[in-house]
């Protein structure tokens, strides 16, 4: 027996090896009561039980149905590893019951079908318990990692039980019953799985909070507006003069040079490099795991259909022929049905069909062919159908449901092509549409990002607001006045600021609507300040409640103002596992951020191949970490792929408090039932600068957690137990201190992540169980401060202290025990 159970261990620990995985004694004595466990319970299913036919029958069943039980109730780690055991126990019975005398090949059959029957239901079960928080591939290679397991195991056990010169088990008048059974719970698991698969992206109810409404999903207070303005002529002419410089220029851009600068030598290159692509049929190929060619040709077909309208005389008779060729056969394309659309139709409960749902990509295409009149006539029927099956954009929502702050931009410009189509939408979903985009704006004018290697600026989307604020006119170009005029103004003032910083830095606008045409208007800033932001849930083809979605905290917006902004969600199609996480600290530059770089996953299909979406783990993040318990501690320790951390918080944090006033602005959200863990996190936003975070952890007494940091840059650890970011005056300081007013130097553990350029600092702290972390952000000029606790009537105090200036951060409400 030894040999068979130490080849086993072998294995499994070899498999921990290849996924890169630390050695630990832990680690191998669970392999190995694991071993044990499954060849001492197969031993008694076999033999003990083979006395009684009754027994035989139904001693599996119960022995698995008790073990599963017990898991269910306590949710324990060790009643994972007692289910396991049983599970693997019971198949291995299974398999040989199965298996009998049958043929050499019958035998490996049935082996392999149970070793996949074992890994899938492990898995299967998992990723319920986990809402599906795990990538589907990486589940995928789960899945085959433990399959493996257990038939290296299976054959280890056969090879000791026949060793020991027992029979082999012999089929019976029950293997029927045992095959029907067996399909049976197949048919039904995968029916179950599935359905609870379509329905994990968002849950049917949100948390709410008081003022928020569908009316009005964004609670802002105000900041000092800025007293520039910037002239709508000249931000359009800078921003033409940017894409006349772009050494990044595609058809689009050509298209929009072509309008706005009304030159013959922009049209001509137009006409060119529109010829050259529809010469070569792109975005007519099949498209495998990337649908989103669907939004690129949308684009082309607009701008040919805007250009043609102002230079009719740009294409002759053969070259249109050439170009409505193509576009008939984009059309056939965007309706044909490929192999990734059966796995979104799985994914969103809908027949398969050929529009690209992510981004409305497929919607805004087809709306753009029937509007211009450049589709297929013989689908202009099938094109109707579809739009009229399916009525998005502005018609539906105000936001893009993915938790990406790009596809916010790639979604308003097919509800634009859907409005021309329609002549129709909620005005206050259009009115809401750019606020929640510009909303989020950087102060200094850079771009965004979150979820996606791509950043998005507010120069483009923010010149088309103005735009479409300040005209009313007809005609061909279908400018129209669908936003508030007051509205217009701010937007154009972040048109014009991001317009600066783009000229500063070298970076280049695209393509985007309402840039071909210039406008009267005058920005001016209103002074947005912090704001709470309530936004659409649910999938493209499915709409959800209103539900928690963001946090902005600002000082003004010059360009050194302080930035913050937190994540309140974990739900949508491309979403993030980013619940009640910080996604960016920012002055100037980024202080603390996710990380969001990394090197693709070259083995994933094209499309999800990107360090992004549930792919992109928990710890990259500026969040609560807890430690997997229960199946996934389990299943971790016996793949060993992914790290200890758990990756399925909840789907929102609840906003508990938001207040915002004329020295400091606050909030606090909870996280709650995260395997026992709840995350109560305080924001407290001085304007002068400072910010206190404070989280108050509570869980099981015997369990672990972290925060974690992601610092962009090396940081500097000072004398006193501080972390400085930066050099000189200009340097930002961070303090961790825990409740008890000590500084919690010794607990956190610093690593240099050179791929990303982070600095990662986590606070582990030594004991289990509960504990409170206040993370105190001292920017320049409050960089050295003195910080001590007080207590004045309303409760506990953290004073900072510098030259002469002191800021009291009252923590009654963040902490128990503080009041």
């Amino acid at each position: 027996m030894c040999a068979w159970v130490f080849l086993s261990l072998v294995v499994l620990q070899g498999v921990h090896w290849f996924f890169r995985q630390e050695f630990s004694f832990q680690n191998l004595l669970s392999h190995l009561g694991f071993i044990l466990g499954v060849f001492g319970l197969a031993w008694v299913l076999e033999r003990l039980f083979s006395k009684n036919p009754l027994i035989d029958q139904l001693g599996g069943v119960l022995i698995l149905g008790v073990s599963a039980a017990i898991y269910l109730q306590s949710r324990s780690t060790l009643g994972a590893w007692l289910l396991l055991i049983s599970g693997w126990a019971v198949l291995i019975w299974l398999e040989a019951r199965l298996s009998g005398n049958s043929s050499a090949w019958r035998r490996a059959a049935f082996k392999l079908l149970i070793a996949g029957i074992a890994g899938a239901a492990a898995i299967a079960v998992l990723q319920i318990e986990e809402r599906f928080s795990e990538e589907e591939f990486f589940a995928a290679i789960q899945l085959g990692v433990m399959s493996f397991n257990w038939l290296v195991i299976s054959l280890a056990y056969r090879q000791w039980s026949q060793a020991k010169g027992s029979p082999a088990m012999k089929g019976n008048a029950s293997r029927t019953w045992l095959v029907l059974s067996l399909v049976g719970f197949c048919a039904l698991g995968s029916f179950y799985t599935l359905s609870v698969y379509q329905n994990s992206f968002f849950p049917q109810e949100a948390p709410t909070f008081e003022g928020i409404s569908n009316i009005t999903p964004f609670i802002c207070g105000q900041s000092a507006a800025e007293a520039n303005t910037y002239q709508g002529r000249e931000v359009f002419g800078r921003l033409v003069d940017l894409i006349e410089s772009s050494p990044q220029k595609t058809v689009p851009e050509f298209g929009v040079l072509a309008l706005a600068k009304n030159e013959a030598a922009w049209a001509r290159r137009f006409h060119d490099e529109l010829l050259n692509e529809a010469r070569q049929m792109l975005f007519t190929q099949r498209e495998n795991s990337v649908k989103y060619g669907q939004c690129l040709a949308a684009q082309r077909v607009y701008y040919y259909w805007l250009v043609s309208q102002s230079n009719p005389s740009l294409f002759n008779t053969e070259e249109k022929k050439v170009i409505s060729e193509w576009f008939s056969a984009v059309n056939r394309r965007a309706l044909s049905i490929g192999w990734v659309d059966w796995f979104y139709a799985i994914a969103f409960s809908h027949w398969p069909s050929g529009p690209y749902e992510n981004q409305e990509c497929g919607a805004g295409l087809l709306a753009i062919l029937e509007v211009s009149g450049l589709g297929d006539p013989a689908l202009a029927v099938q094109n109707r159908e579809y739009l009229a099956k399916n009525p998005r954009g502005w018609l539906e929502r105000f936001r893009n449901t993915d938790d990406t702050y790009n596809y916010q931009v790639e979604w308003l410009r097919n509800a634009w092509y859907q409005y021309l189509y329609w002549h129709q939408a909620d005005p206050v979903n259009v009115q809401l549409s750019f606020e929640w985009f510009l909303l989020q704006a950087l102060p200094d004018g850079s771009p965004l990002r979150y979820n996606h290697y791509a950043a998005s600026s507010a120069a483009e989307m923010g010149y088309w607001a103005g735009n479409l604020s300040s005209e009313a006119a007809g005609g061909q170009s279908q400018a129209v006045s669908i936003l508030r005029q007051d509205f217009g103004e701010v937007a154009m003032w972040l048109s014009g600021r991001a317009v600066d910083y783009m000229e500063a830095q070298g970076q280049y606008p695209g393509a985007q609507p309402g840039l071909e045409r210039s406008t009267e208007m005058l920005g001016r800033s209103m002074g947005w300040g912090s704001c709470l932001m309530f936004g659409n849930s649910g999938l493209p083809n499915r709409a959800g409640p209103l539900a928690p979605d963001k946090i902005v905290f600002r000082n003004g917006w010059q360009d050194d103002s302080l930035y913050l902004l937190l994540n309140l969600r974990f739900t949508g199609w491309h979403r993030y596992k980013a619940t009640n996480s910080i996604v960016l600290i920012y002055q100037n530059k980024p202080i603390a951020s996710e990380i969001h770089l990394g090197k693709p996953f070259s083995w994933l299909p094209v499309g999800r191949s990107l360090l992004r979406d549930k792919r992109n783990p928990r710890e990259n993040l500026n969040s609560l970490l807890v430690r997997r318990t229960g199946l996934s501690a389990a299943v971790h320790a016996l793949t060993g792929i992914g790290s200890p951390w758990a990756q399925d918080p909840p789907f929102y944090a609840e906003v508990e408090r938001f207040e915002t006033g004329p020295e400091m602005d606050q909030s606090r959200t909870m996280i709650s039932g995260w395997r026992g863990w709840q995350q109560g996190r305080g924001i407290l936003f001085d304007h002068r600068g400072p910010v206190v975070i404070v989280d108050q952890v509570k869980g099981p007494d015997n369990g672990r957690a972290a925060i974690s940091w992601h610092f962009m840059g090396p940081l500097t650890q000072q004398a006193n137990g501080r972390y400085q970011l930066g050099e000189g005056r200009g340097s930002t300081e961070v303090l961790f201190i825990r409740y008890d007013g000590r500084l919690a130097q010794d607990e956190l553990h610093e690593a240099w992540l050179e791929e990303s350029g982070y600095t990662e600092l986590i606070y582990a702290p030594k004991q289990r169980g509960s504990f409170s972390l206040l993370t105190v952000l001292l920017p320049p000029g409050w960089a050295g401060s003195q910080a001590s606790f007080l207590k004045d009537p309303t409760g506990a105090v953290l004073r900072l202290e510098k030259d002469g200036s002191q800021i009291d951060f009252k923590l009654a409400g963040y902490l128990d025990g503080s009041e």
